[in-house]
């Protein structure tokens, strides 16, 4: 919904004020990859120190992966021969758990709001809102999943995952971690499985959860 002003508003339960293009400010540990872009319109002084803070910023949080995220938990790597019979093996993919220790270090909260819930064809698709300590929203991601994925999936299991690649989404445009990480490595590897043929089946909706934040 837009407000007249040519801002997008969402609405949702938590009351989420949405920051204006007019009064968008750099908040301490947000949005790290928009930097440059606010410090365009700066004197040529104020654009250097911009980019060295932006710099260090990088530097630090690259320094805060290598300590603090562990393959196999936050991340993953799928190793691979290409055509020549080498071995190889992809850029790491970010696993939720990663994905939540880069919403706590920046302070954020993650929140849900679903997008389309089809318990006949058993697609669900989510969006992820970050948001700071004042309910702003910093960034956001999506998801989506379908319960024909895996064999014997829910329509409760397969709501998980729709949020939980939406989590990840959000932190890889919010942190800019593209340079790192990419998607989560289930994004990539059920392309290759075979599909599930989906049987809709009478749904409690009592009984469907969502990751707890």
């Amino acid at each position: 919904m837009d407000d007249g002003r040519g801002n997008a508003r969402y609405h949702h339960r938590d009351k989420i004020r949405i920051m204006s293009n007019n009064d968008q400010k750099t908040i301490n540990g947000e949005s790290i990859s928009k930097a440059l872009v606010q410090a365009v319109n700066n004197d040529p002084k104020e654009l250097e120190v911009q980019i060295q803070n932006t710099e260090k910023s990088f530097q630090l949080l690259g320094e805060f992966i290598k300590r603090n995220l562990k393959e196999g938990i936050d991340y993953g790597i799928i190793q691979y021969k290409d055509k020549y019979g080498q071995q190889k093996q992809t850029k790491p993919f970010l696993h939720k758990p990663g994905a939540e220790k880069f919403v706590i270090l920046f302070g954020h909260r993650p929140t849900f709001q679903w997008i389309n819930q089809d318990f006949t064809k058993g697609i669900f698709a989510v969006k992820c809102f970050l948001l700071n300590k004042r309910k702003e929203v910093v960034g956001e991601g999506f998801g989506s999943a379908r319960v024909g994925e895996k064999a014997n999936w829910t329509e409760n299991e397969a709501m998980k995952m729709a949020c939980k690649r939406a989590q990840i989404d959000a932190a890889l445009r919010t942190y800019g971690l593209s340079e790192h990480f990419t998607q989560d490595e289930e994004v990539i590897t059920r392309t290759s499985q075979p599909q599930q043929q989906y049987q809709p089946r009478p749904v409690s909706y009592t009984h469907l959860t969502l990751p707890t934040n």
